[in-house]
């Protein structure tokens, strides 16, 4: 019976015998630990739904999938969106989103916050409150609009991202357009983008990476994280063919609040979800046609971010 238990549960018996017999102190002995399961500290993602499965929440439990870490969730508006664009975007009641982020911070224990599209000024309040008392690493994307077009934050909404919520994170991560909204200017150029950049991480005293997707079509993304002291750093990528895909922006975030998550670095951690969001590009490139707009797919293997990222700090 010891021996039929102890291939069951992947391990062996101690039992201690003397004369023959087993003794009452007899104990299991672990074989192999990790064969044991254990409770993981993940992410919270605070968003909105899509329908078709590319963007928004669906992309950030994708993501957490790939990276390896649990993922919770709190619904903050529900979208009718497609690759057309966004039909209707249904608000969640800001109480609601709350009672749901207290919840999912009781029980899933998250190690960061991620939050994306919010909808309403009462949804963007609350959050704000909330990850003031969560005191853990703070990943905004400021999500404008769908990737596809059609607006997921009014004007009283974008206030709130920019200024409360945005002091309140431990990094922003807008592509071109919205850092342009936020700072209210065009930002035609690398170095204009580096100069906004760092503009507003020193007004909000937060880290500030800006996508550089929306950038030349010259094969190359340039990735720019401006910090609050005034150090600017660039991730330099090959630009992949293939795409349009759906979701980069809340793939790249969640894989930078997982790096944060487990611990790393922001510099490392944004290293990280470049050569997330590269692998799982170019496994989506392989799996769809070029005129279809899904969202990322999980890679299998992720290169070592050295691999595909040069650095440079300024």
């Amino acid at each position: 019976m010891a021996l039929r238990l102890s291939r069951r549960l992947g391990c062996h018996v101690d039992r201690g015998r003397r004369h023959g017999r087993l003794l009452p102190q007899a104990k299991l002995v672990v074989a192999d630990e990790t064969a044991i399961p254990r409770r993981r500290r993940g992410v919270l993602c605070i968003g909105g739904t899509d329908p078709t499965g590319g963007a928004g929440l669906s992309a950030d439990v994708r993501t957490g999938a790939g990276v390896g870490l649990d993922v919770a969730t709190v619904v903050a508006c529900v979208t009718v969106q497609s690759e057309r664009g966004v039909g209707a975007v249904h608000l969640v009641p800001g109480d609601v989103v709350g009672a749901q982020a207290e919840a999912a911070l009781a029980t899933a224990r998250p190690a960061a916050i991620k939050v994306g599209a919010l909808g309403s000024a009462a949804a963007a309040e609350t959050v704000a409150a909330f990850v003031q008392r969560a005191r853990l690493p703070v990943v905004l994307d400021p999500v404008l609009a769908a990737s596809a077009g059609g607006s997921l934050a009014p004007p009283a909404v974008r206030r709130l991202l920019f200024t409360t919520l945005a002091s309140r994170s431990t990094v922003v991560t807008p592509n071109r357009p919205e850092l342009e909204a936020w700072v209210g200017e065009a930002a035609p150029d690398l170095a204009s983008v580096m100069e906004c950049a760092r503009h507003v991480a020193a007004t909000v005293e937060t880290a500030v990476c800006v996508k550089g997707g929306h950038g030349p079509a010259d094969g190359v993304v340039v990735d720019v994280l401006a910090l609050p002291s005034g150090e600017v750093v660039r991730y330099e990528h090959p630009r992949r063919p293939g795409g349009p895909f759906r979701g980069t922006g809340c793939t790249f975030a969640t894989a930078l609040a997982a790096g944060l998550a487990a611990g790393r670095g922001l510099v490392d951690a944004v290293a990280e979800a470049v050569a997330y969001v590269d692998a799982a590009w170019q496994t989506s490139r392989l799996a769809c046609s070029a005129a279809s707009t899904p969202g990322l797919a999980v890679p299998k293997l992720v290169p070592a971010p050295e691999k595909v990222v040069r650095i440079v700090r300024e």
